[in-house]
């Protein structure tokens, strides 16, 4: 006891000062917690299981409910069928030769469970019948089923406890995944069940479901998504006729019960053409008013009513903009692509009988790996190996550990890494018992790139032999590849293919990726931000910001302002932009760029006296004061995106303002990386909307849209570091020239 008295009698002062500290923040915890009568045991309660509440009657998908009191209907028909897609109890695939069914456990509980009372006991199980056919066949055979049982518990007449319980399949064929809600939490919220083996392209699923304490077998219904466009119209044309504010109407067409087979091809020009229809409707809902008349019906419905203003990938179809060669080109590289990949990736194969294929066929592979920098970074990276891919004739292959990407943007190619080279992980296994020489060793590289891009030929055959190529870079290197009078590849780009340094990045971007049309609805239909109030009413809508850029009445200039990571990392320290060292607040340190702007309208004397447009300019930056500042001084008025006119136009500043006013997360610095990405891309999306463009000489952000916007036009490319002006036909420069500046190489 003496010797314990002494040692703590002995202890620094350092160590009684922290226990004090201690001591002091516990108190105070204490203090706050019972003066707001608060039970700190619930702090350190567990979550309790989730209720999922059923119903108590019958859920049918036979309908799609749509009701008619707006101008926005359209828009509302394509994001109700969006919520019923994402809360579908049950959604199958069949794309790329393989098929996925997917179940959504709070649904399964809410919709296809059924009256309350219909089940006996706490286990109840659900089976699933996968039925097949031919195309030329008209009866339908048993391909498998699975049994999905649950632990229920009743709770009163309308809410059971409602969890999964366990698993079987009849068939040993079937790889069974299970979704969490996150990784710390056991509850189940999706069941995906991945059929290991390759299907016929000219099979017919369909599928029915039964509770097994039931003798009913019903078939199973899912909505179809992207919705088409003849459906899309036919409920709208129905509406209106109807004339009724409170229908509901139930339409087929909206929902199916037949799986055919789509490729990562098919998939992407569906997608397109929905978004087009899509792209439409936000455009017409500003030209009309909630009075619905037989001329409006007209007008939506009619192709060629179409007057707003074309997306990039609309204008990459136009062959003058990306040639008929190229386009050739890369669907020759794209049947390949699929034809090697389906061969290759066999389920039923093992791995060293998938290896002896890759050997026999000779197939060469490309990795895509991206870097941990910023957006822009990564996508240059990705057409520079995507376009090394097709001039080599590998196999692109897609980053893993990038599933945000593949969640908001959809592929042309199917080039899942898991999917097509499951082996990949076990290589050196496989090479294990091999020597070098051996025909069937499968030799691979992992090659970093830097600035060396900007001025470095590479003939990619000759210096990377390897079969299996792994490339990670932050920069790219098209521009360079076919500007340089000494690359291999200048003469097949330029005079073969008939392209051009200018359009080439774009041509490549909307060949390969999209951004998907959930995720624009996502997106466009927030009510207005996730943010606080005052940011709300100060900045434009996500939507609002889409339907000004689409609308040809505006000339929109986009402005794109880098201020540098400190401001989205939150840091204080010194930085080397000057406005942190600068006296002048935030807005006179970078008005130059807007000045940059109205320079520009003040020297086009063609557009605003012929076409009769309001220019505005459309602003995006990594930090919010500016764009909060812009808005408080210049904001395009809500009123003028249906009203247009000199009335509409900011006499003080001569270019009114869109730009939204939520905080922007950058992908290196923070954990909610789906929600960077949508935002980022979204940016990039309404940036390359823009008819001109003045950015930042330090970023690769703004030119991404500017290269994916195919304008072909000179740019405005101002440093952040000294004031430029944009008076004068010189101070422009070209997007070549602008590729070779900082981190904007293509």
């Amino acid at each position: 006891m003496n010797v314990q008295l002494l040692s703590w009698s002995r202890m620094p002062a350092s160590k009684w000062i922290k226990i004090l500290v201690i001591f002091t923040i516990f108190l105070s915890l204490y203090i706050y917690l019972f003066s707001k009568e608060i039970d700190v045991r619930l702090i350190f309660r567990q979550a309790p299981k989730e209720i999922y509440y059923v119903k108590r009657y019958p859920f049918t998908f036979n309908a799609a409910i749509i009701t008619l009191n707006s101008s926005n209907t359209l828009i509302r028909i394509y994001e109700q069928q969006f919520s019923r897609y994402t809360a579908a109890p049950f959604s199958p695939n069949f794309e790329n030769h393989r098929l996925t069914l997917k179940f959504n456990v709070r649904f399964i509980a809410t919709y296809l469970y059924g009256n309350i009372g219909s089940f006996q006991g706490e286990i109840r199980c659900l089976r699933v019948v996968c039925l097949q056919k031919h195309k030329n066949e008209t009866m339908s055979v048993q391909y498998f089923d699975l049994n999905i049982c649950f632990n229920v518990q009743k709770l009163n007449a309308q809410a059971i406890h409602f969890t999964l319980n366990s698993i079987t399949a009849v068939e040993p064929f079937l790889i069974i995944s299970k979704i969490p809600i996150n990784k710390q939490n056991d509850l189940i919220t999706h069941i995906i069940v991945h059929v290991n083996r390759i299907c016929f392209p000219g099979t017919i699923f369909s599928f029915k479901y039964q509770w097994l304490d039931a003798n009913v077998l019903s078939d199973l219904y899912w909505p179809q998504w992207p919705l088409k466009k003849s459906c899309a119209d036919h409920i709208y044309k129905h509406l209106l006729q109807n004339r009724t504010d409170e229908a509901q109407i139930y339409f087929s067409c909206s929902i199916t019960s037949i799986l055919t087979h789509s490729t990562s091809r098919q998939l992407f020009n569906d997608e397109r053409i929905a978004i087009a229809h899509w792209l439409d409707a936000q455009y017409n809902s500003t030209r009309t008013d909630s009075s619905f008349t037989q001329n409006l019906l007209v007008d939506q419905l009619s192709s060629t009513a179409r007057t707003r203003r074309l997306s990039p990938f609309e204008l990459a179809s136009n062959p003058k903009v990306c040639s008929v060669e190229l386009h050739r080109w890369i669907l020759k590289y794209q049947d390949w692509h699929e034809s090697v990949s389906l061969t290759i990736s066999d389920p039923s194969l093992s791995f060293e009988q998938q290896r002896d294929r890759i050997v026999d066929q000779n197939v060469r592979f490309m990795l895509y790996e991206k870097s941990t920098s910023g957006i822009a970074d990564r996508i240059v990276h990705l057409m520079t190996t995507y376009l090394v891919a097709m001039l080599t004739n590998r196999l692109l292959v897609f980053d893993p550990n990038w599933p945000e990407f593949s969640h908001l943007m959809l592929s042309s190619l199917n080039y899942e890494r898991e999917l097509i080279i499951p082996w990949f992980r076990t290589l050196e296994h496989l090479n294990s018992h091999l020597s070098r020489n051996s025909t069937k060793y499968l030799t691979s590289g992992y090659y970093k790139f830097s600035f060396d891009r900007l001025n470095r030929d590479y003939d990619y055959d000759r210096q990377f032999p390897e079969r299996i190529l792994i490339f990670r870079a932050h920069t790219g290197g098209i521009i360079h590849t076919m500007m340089s009078q000494t690359s291999v590849y200048r003469k097949f780009l330029t005079e073969d293919l008939r392209m051009s340094a200018d359009n080439m990045f774009g041509c490549l971007y909307h060949s390969l990726i999209l951004y998907r049309l959930s995720a624009l609805i996502e997106i466009t239909s927030m009510s207005t931000s996730t943010h606080s109030l005052e940011n709300e009413h100060l900045g434009h809508t996500p939507r609002q910001l889409l339907q000004v850029l689409l609308s040809p009445n505006f000339y929109p200039i986009g402005i794109q302002v880098r201020t540098g990571d400190t401001n989205i990392r939150g840091d204080n320290p010194k930085s080397w932009f000057k406005f942190i060292t600068s006296k002048k607040s935030l807005l006179p340190s970078f008005e130059y760029f807007f000045t940059c702007a109205r320079d520009i309208v003040d020297g086009n004397q063609t557009f605003i006296t012929n076409i009769k447009q309001v220019p505005i300019a459309f602003l995006i930056s990594d930090t919010t004061r500016l764009r909060q500042a812009a808005l408080l001084r210049w904001k395009l008025p809500s009123s003028c995106i249906q009203s247009f006119g000199n009335t509409c136009r900011n006499h003080e500043h001569g270019l009114p303002v869109i730009a939204n006013s939520n905080p922007v997360l950058h992908v290196a610095y923070t954990s909610e990386q789906l929600l960077a990405l949508r935002m980022a891309m979204f940016d990039i999306f309404l940036f390359s909307l823009c008819e001109q463009h003045v950015i930042s000489a330090e970023s690769g952000f703004g030119s991404i849209g500017v290269f994916a916007a195919l304008k072909q036009r000179n740019i405005y490319s101002l440093s952040t570091l000294s004031t430029k002006s944009c008076r004068g036909s010189n101070q422009h420069i070209s997007l070549v020239a602008s590729s070779y500046q900082w981190s904007g190489i293509r």
